[in-house]
C-alpha cells in the first residue's frame, strides 16, 4: 500500500466535531456558521423540491459560473463539488511518475497534503519566514527535477496572511523559469479583513507566460450545512487536461446546491451580506483583542475567516490546551500543530486556529470559556 500514508489529525479533528451535533461550541471550521440573514433564510424555507427540479441547470451553472469569473478575474471556469475535489482533479492533470512532487508552505492545509499523498504525489514542505511570509530562497531549494508545481494559498490557512502581489509575481516568475505549475487557493477571496485588496492571480503582471491552476469555492463565505460548489480555472496548458478529468469524474451537480447559490449569488442584496460579513470578521477580531485573558494573545490576520491564538504563556502545548477545552467546557479549536507534516523538526505548539465567521455572541460565549480555562491554568 502507501509508503506515505496522511497524516489524519485536522480531518480527524474537524470530523468529530461535526459528527457530534451541538455537543460543542465549534470553533474549528473556517465556514460560518448560524449567520444567514433573513433574505437567505427564507430562500431556504420556501425553496420547494418542485422549484428546484424545474430550474435550467445550465442556467443554474452558468450563474455561477459568472460569480466565480467576477471574483477571481478569469474568462473561463469549471465547477466542482468542492474545493478540495478541485485539488484533486489538479493532482490528476499534474502528477506522473516524473514529476510527483508539490511544493508547499508549512504550516500548511493538511488537506492538500493529504491528498498530494493519496494520488501517490510527494509533498515537500518549505519553512515560512518568521512573519509568515513566502521565503523565496527556501521556496527555490526545494525544487528538484520532480517537481509538478507549487500551492500558495492566499489568504493563508492557516495563518491568515495574504501575500502581496511582488511575492506573487516573484513565485510566479520562479514557475516560469522552471516550468512547473503555480497552483493557487483563493477560496476566502472575499474576505480582506485587514488589506485594502486581495491580489487576484489573474493581476500578475507574467501572468500571460505563466502555467498556472487557481481553485476556489462558496463554502468560506456562505455557511449552507454543505451546500457549496468549487471552482477550477486554468491558464490554457491545462485546459483541455482539466475538461478531461472533470468528464471522468463525474456527471451531474446536486441541483439543490446549484439553485440556491444560484439565487443567492445573483440576488441584488449578495454584496451586503458579504460587506456585512467583514465587519462581523473584523468586530470578532477586535473583541477578542480586547477581552481575552492577559495571558493569551489574538494575532491580528490579514484576511480570510479564521486568526490565531498564542496559547503560549499559559505553559501548555496546543494540543492539551484544546483537549482540556473541549473537556471541560465544551469548545473545539484546531490545534496549530495540526498544520505540520508529522516529520518536521520546529512544529509550533504555541498557537489555536480560531474561526471568526461566528457571530458575536457565540464569540462572547467562546473568550468566556476560553478566559475561564487560562485563569485555572
Amino acid at each position: 500500500m502507501y509508503k506515505n500514508l496522511p497524516n489524519p489529525s485536522l480531518a480527524s479533528a474537524e470530523n468529530e466535531i461535526y459528527l457530534s451535533g451541538e455537543r460543542y461550541l465549534d470553533f474549528t471550521d473556517a465556514s460560518p456558521q448560524k449567520m444567514n440573514t433573513s433574505w437567505i433564510d427564507n430562500l431556504l424555507s420556501n425553496s420547494s423540491l418542485d422549484t428546484i427540479l424545474a430550474q435550467d441547470t445550465k442556467t443554474l451553472i452558468e450563474n455561477i459560473k459568472t460569480y466565480f469569473k467576477n471574483a477571481l478575474g478569469t474568462n473561463d471556469v469549471q465547477l466542482t463539488y468542492t474545493a478540495a475535489f478541485a485539488f484533486s482533479y489538479i493532482l490528476n492533470t499534474l502528477l506522473s511518475e516524473k514529476q510527483n512532487e508539490i511544493i508547499m508552505l508549512e504550516p500548511e492545509f493538511q488537506v492538500f497534503s493529504n491528498l498530494t499523498k493519496l494520488y501517490r504525489g510527494k509533498p515537500i514542505y518549505v519553512k515560512r519566514n518568521i512573519d509568515n511570509s513566502i521565503n523565496l530562497d527556501e521556496l527555490k531549494k526545494a525544487y528538484t527535477p520532480r517537481t509538478a508545481g507549487v500551492i500558495i494559498i492566499s489568504p493563508d490557512n492557516p495563518t491568515g496572511k495574504v501575500y502581496p502581489q511582488e511575492a506573487m509575481e516573484q513565485v510566479a516568475e520562479f514557475c516560469i523559469q522552471k516550468d512547473i505549475a503555480l497552483i493557487m487557493d483563493q477560496c476566502f477571496i472575499k474576505h480582506p479583513i485587514f488589506v485594502d485588496k486581495i491580489p487576484l492571480l489573474a493581476d500578475l503582471k507574467n501572468i500571460a507566460q505563466l502555467k498556472y491552476l487557481l481553485i476556489s469555492d462558496t463554502g468560506k463565505t456562505l455557511g449552507l450545512k454543505g451546500i457549496k460548489i468549487g471552482a477550477l480555472a486554468s491558464s490554457h496548458h491545462y485546459a483541455e487536461a482539466v475538461k478531461t478529468v472533470l468528464r471522468l469524474h463525474f456527471f451531474q451537480y446536486n441541483q439543490a446546491s446549484l439553485y440556491i447559490l444560484s439565487e443567492i449569488l445573483t440576488n441584488k442584496q449578495f454584496q451586503n451580506y458579504v460587506d456585512d460579513f467583514n465587519s462581523l470578521l473584523k468586530n470578532n477580531y477586535e473583541y477578542l483583542s480586547l477581552n481575552l485573558h492577559p495571558s493569551l494573545t489574538v494575532i491580528k490576520p490579514e484576511g480570510g475567516t479564521v486568526c490565531l491564538l498564542d496559547i503560549s504563556k499559559t505553559g501548555k502545548k496546543d494540543v492539551e490546551f484544546n483537549s482540556l477545552l473541549k473537556e471541560r467546557h465544551k469548545l473545539a479549536t484546531i490545534p496549530y500543530s495540526f498544520f505540520y507534516n508529522s516529520g518536521t523538526r520546529d512544529i509550533n505548539y504555541s498557537y489555536l486556529r480560531f474561526t471568526l465567521a461566528r457571530p458575536q455572541e457565540r464569540v462572547k460565549e467562546a473568550v468566556d470559556k476560553i478566559n475561564l480555562l487560562a485563569s485555572s491554568l
